[in-house]
């Protein structure tokens, strides 16, 4: 059974796992559920060759939302993903972008869960491994002690 120890923040999830095969690993991801990356080559509007920190395997991000930094861009739905030569193919056209344009794949699902699926290698249609988990937040803690949100 896979073993998640999972942090949420403000700005970063970390995560640390346990493999069946006892093995560690570890990840961190932005807590808002994204992945940052870089257009490395825009081949055609629905092309698009991105840089990320993580390597998945064909398919992993489709469903994701492609986000520019750019806020005049749309953010454009991934219809397919191919793992091997990190091609993003869009399911609407995209404008041309600038050389190395900045962009975030936007998970549909919580920080946690997004840290589960790139460890385990599960797509959004793939039902999870059996797993334990521990869930902490330090969102909570950081806004008692910055005496921040509603009032008790």
């Amino acid at each position: 059974m896979w073993k998640f120890w999972i942090d949420t923040g403000g700005t970063f999830t970390d995560c640390l796992a346990e493999t069946p095969e006892g093995d560690e690993l570890r990840l961190k991801t932005l807590s808002n559920s994204s992945i940052r990356g870089r257009l490395i080559e825009q081949f055609s509007p629905r092309e698009l060759r991105i840089d990320l920190p993580v390597g998945v395997g064909d398919h992993f991000f489709d469903g994701y939302r492609l986000d520019f930094h750019d806020e005049t861009i749309e953010p454009i739905l991934i219809e397919s993903w191919r793992g091997r030569d990190s091609l993003a193919i869009l399911i609407d056209d995209a404008p041309e972008l600038p050389d190395k344009a900045l962009c975030s794949l936007q998970s549909p699902e919580e920080a946690p869960l997004l840290a589960i699926r790139l460890l385990t290698k599960r797509r959004l249609n793939e039902a999870l491994p059996s797993l334990e988990i521990r869930l902490a937040t330090t969102r909570g803690t950081n806004a008692l002690l910055e005496e921040k949100g509603a009032k008790i």
